[in-house]
């Protein structure tokens, strides 16, 4: 029988951590033949050594050459448009070649579109096929500029307003969006590849108990609250020097530079290490030798909506699981016993808590399996089977 056809639009195929999607493909390729149009970054296929070579005349010839790509890739054909200039808002300046490429996939069943800036350059194309949103955030909290705020939420809500289709991916996100259409909104959260991250949960408790090593994985930006991380930490050396935080990730630069001097003014400086951003293949052998994964969240209204990564790989991993109670995850880290949530945002709280829980094996392995179980109700199979299935229902509409 022959597959109906999948059209995913996007702009972040190429940036693996933004991209949901990528451990979805294996599972939507068995249902769909797919086709993917990816808005790439301008320099999304240069190396440090290329960039370094060109001038911007050749820059600009080149980028010039290459406006339009299309390669084979292992679940089907991606199409690529390359952004013509750096920026977030500047990729709706595609908008003439990807409506090109989405008239040339007219005889497709259906689109799947994330996140805001494609679905809006897909809805302005309006193809006669149903769109589907896959509503991800909400990206107008992470702009400090007011302009560029009421831009981007207004392109939002117009995704959300007049998509065929929408998929939530947080409960807090399709609380929202069903109050805003009131159908049609589905939900399939976010989940982990627990096959990617199984052998670190194998490692031996006490091997990692020894090396005391508290981790953070993700963005490093004002709302990761790292800054509670190092003043909790600075407080818990007093009784265990050995502890150390290790933080992968990168971001804001200046809330970095400002963590750098929070640790040296309270002597932690040695105690912390920035690791930056590491490959995704890299991070199971990082959380195989540490014994806590923290998600030291602030109240925020970003953090609200959030169905973070992070707390399902640590669970994934075998890490038990720090946080504060600032987001839906922390319901369930208490439900299932995976870890400490701690009520208040306070350093102290934080440092007594971790530090009762890495001073007792068994309950720390109580709580190592627990965070496993946790993680394997989000397994990113079971998920991209669910949204397979779903897209291909909608098809048959």
């Amino acid at each position: 029988m022959k597959k109906p056809k999948l059209l995913i639009v996007t702009d972040a195929y190429h940036h693996r951590h933004r991209f949901r999607l990528h451990n979805f493909l294996p599972q939507f390729a068995e249902v769909f033949d797919l086709r993917i149009i990816d808005i790439a970054s301008p320099m999304y296929d240069w190396t440090i050594g290329s960039i370094v070579r060109h001038s911007y005349n050749r820059y600009f010839r080149n980028a010039m050459g290459g406006l339009i790509n299309a390669k084979r890739i292992e679940y089907g054909e991606l199409l690529i448009s390359r952004q013509l200039l750096p920026g977030e808002l500047t990729r709706l300046i595609n908008y003439p070649f990807v409506k090109y490429l989405i008239n040339k996939s007219r005889d497709f069943d259906i689109i799947l579109t994330t996140p805001y800036i494609p679905c809006t350059l897909t809805l302005l194309a309006r193809p006669n096929i149903p769109i589907v949103y896959e509503d991800v955030d909400r990206f107008y909290l992470f702009f400090k500029n007011p302009f560029k705020r009421i831009v981007v939420r207004f392109l939002e809500e117009f995704c959300i307003t007049h998509s065929d289709y929408l998929i939530a991916v947080s409960p807090k996100l399709y609380e929202e969006d069903f109050t805003k259409r009131g159908r049609n909104v589905f939900y399939i959260p976010n989940g982990v590849n627990i096959e990617h991250f199984s052998w670190a949960a194998k490692s031996q408790a006490k091997d990692r108990l020894d090396k005391r090593t508290l981790i953070y994985i993700g963005a490093v930006e004002t709302w990761s609250g790292l800054d509670l991380a190092i003043k909790s930490l600075a407080q818990a050396v007093k009784i265990d020097p050995k502890l150390r935080l290790v933080i992968v990730g990168e971001g804001n630069l200046r809330y970095m530079k400002n963590l750098r001097r929070l640790a040296k003014s309270l002597g932690v400086t040695d105690n912390i290490h920035f690791l930056g951003r590491r490959n995704y293949d890299d991070i199971p052998r990082l959380l195989a030798h540490a014994c806590l994964g923290l998600a030291t969240f602030p109240k925020t209204e970003l953090m609200e909506r959030a169905f973070p990564y992070k707390v399902l790989e640590y669970g994934a991993a075998g890490l038990p699981i720090l946080m504060t109670n600032e987001t839906l995850f922390s319901d369930l880290v208490r439900k299932y016993g995976a870890g400490i949530v701690v009520n208040r945002p306070d350093p102290v709280a934080l440092s007594e808590s971790f530090l009762d829980l890495l001073s007792d094996e068994l309950k720390w392995v109580h709580a190592s399996l627990n965070a496993q179980k946790l993680a394997e109700k989000y397994d990113i199979k079971k998920l991209a089977y669910h949204e397979a299935m779903l897209l291909k229902e909608v098809v048959m509409r």
